[in-house]
């Protein structure tokens, strides 16, 4: 989401994990970032975002689909992501952090860039030139069997 909009919804911003309140949140959006962690920085970074929810609160998580795309790391690669999800290991690493699931999607169809001025383009073969979909998931913290029925 652009600042602009965040600004118009009254949404607060925050760049550092660390720095969240606990319990607060009724609503976090981790668009197009967990992808860039360190693997060792998954788990911790989603319990505090977990953590960082109001009891009711929900937060959506949404990644590029790329389960595989470790398969094609020969050559140059300059893609910045430093994980890669399939849908599957998505919804364990979030239910690892102690969050139930509450909403996924995959789409999966191969788009080809939608903008002339996009802000990275990748070098090399045409798999890197291209996007490949995303997974997205709705998740509240972890209430047990009900989770669906979560208030």
């Amino acid at each position: 989401m652009s600042h602009k909009y965040l600004a118009h919804l009254g949404a607060q911003i925050h760049t550092d994990v660390a720095d969240l309140p606990v319990g607060t949140f009724n609503t976090i959006v981790a668009s197009h970032a967990i992808e860039h962690l360190p693997a060792e920085a998954l788990h911790s970074t989603l319990v505090t975002l977990m953590g960082a929810l109001a009891p009711k609160g929900r937060m959506l998580i949404e990644v590029p689909q790329g389960g595989g795309s470790y398969l094609h790391l020969a050559g140059q690669r300059q893609d910045p992501h430093t994980l890669f999800f399939t849908g599957q290991a998505l919804v364990e690493a979030v239910t690892a952090a102690g969050g139930d699931i509450l909403f996924q999607q995959a789409v999966g169809h191969v788009q080809s860039p939608q903008r002339s001025d996009v802000i990275y383009i990748a070098d090399g073969p045409p798999f890197y030139k291209t996007r490949h979909g995303s997974l997205t998931l709705v998740c509240c913290v972890a209430c047990g069997p009900i989770a669906p029925l979560c208030p």
